[in-house]
């Protein structure tokens, strides 16, 4: 399914003013209470004939993103400390502390599975959703 406007039955009840950012939540949400797996990606993502089959590759209870390796001075660096906080990693760890060879991965690009992931995304509508 390709949503690309308000009108899609997976936006109805979003708030118009819910940061881009976080829109695939809800669209997530949508999808896998009606599949048992579905993959997202972005609109500026495109995928070749040639390419592997991404459901192939995820097992079925895994999250199947792409792996970046963090870029201090861009804007990942954001996504690092926001994930550091989300998951409460002490400061000291190597991928929080700036040090290492990092490694984050792009929401762009994702597979999940209702099993694993839905109880998780069902909670973003209780949380403050706000950049950091």
């Amino acid at each position: 399914h390709s949503v690309d406007s308000y009108a899609h039955d997976a936006m109805q009840g979003i708030p118009k003013n819910l940061s881009t950012r976080f829109r695939k939540l809800p669209l997530l949400e949508h999808f896998l209470r009606r599949y048992e797996r579905v993959m997202y990606v972005d609109d500026d993502v495109l995928i070749g004939p040639a390419a592997a089959s991404l459901f192939a590759l995820t097992p079925c209870h895994s999250l199947g993103a792409t792996l970046e390796r963090h870029k201090p001075a861009g804007w990942h660096a954001l996504h690092r400390r926001a994930a550091c906080d989300l998951y409460h990693s002490p400061n000291n760890a190597v991928w929080c502390s700036g040090g290492g060879n990092q490694l984050i991965f792009n929401s762009g690009v994702m597979v999940l599975s209702r099993d694993a992931h839905l109880p998780h995304l069902a909670r973003w509508r209780g949380e403050k959703l706000v950049c950091r």
